[in-house]
């Protein structure tokens, strides 16, 4: 595990402790504090999912969304596609996030969607699940780019300060994962 650090104004959070946890993780520093976090697996859009495929889907994934009205979602596995899809259809959000290709819009994303009207973010970014964490780089035996997308968030009612971190892990190395 590599000691990087992940600085913000008023966190240094090390990236090593986030590789201990699955899809999304709030870290609240006031004990009182109570936010709502959905994690979703969205799987990316191909043609080889045929009645599963995206195309029959995305509403269900938007409504389910919409009913539950988390403060904060972290999705995995969304294309651009998918995501500006979401971005469209989750009217009350805004996101942060890349792809792990590019830093771009190329490769899955571990966007992090969030309550506009609620949340302000203050910082963000995206690192790579490796020994080179800025850079667009595989780790461990991975087979696939792997990255977490994280987020510093301030409530706009109680200036209460906190961080959500979103993965997905390698799901063929041991090593990795």
């Amino acid at each position: 595990m590599s000691d990087y650090v992940l600085k913000t104004d008023h966190f240094n959070i090390y990236k090593g402790f986030v590789y201990s946890f699955v899809a999304i993780v709030l870290v609240s520093f006031d004990l009182n504090a109570q936010y709502s976090a959905m994690t979703y697996n969205i799987r990316y859009a191909t043609d080889r999912d045929g009645i599963n495929s995206w195309e029959n889907r995305k509403e269900w994934v938007s409504d389910l969304i919409n009913y539950y009205e988390p403060d904060v979602l972290g999705i995995q596995e969304g294309l651009i596609n998918q995501v500006r899809y979401l971005d469209q259809e989750l009217k009350s959000y805004e996101y942060v996030g890349v792809g792990r290709d590019d830093a771009g819009e190329k490769g899955e994303f571990s966007a992090i969607f969030y309550q506009e009207e609620k949340l302000l973010v203050l910082n963000s970014g995206t690192f790579w699940l490796s020994l080179t964490p800025d850079d667009h780089s595989y780790g461990w035996g991975a087979n696939y780019r792997r990255i977490c997308t994280w987020a510093e968030f301030e409530d706009i009612s109680t200036n209460e300060r906190f961080l959500v971190f979103n993965t997905h892990f390698d799901h063929e190395s041991e090593e990795a994962r």
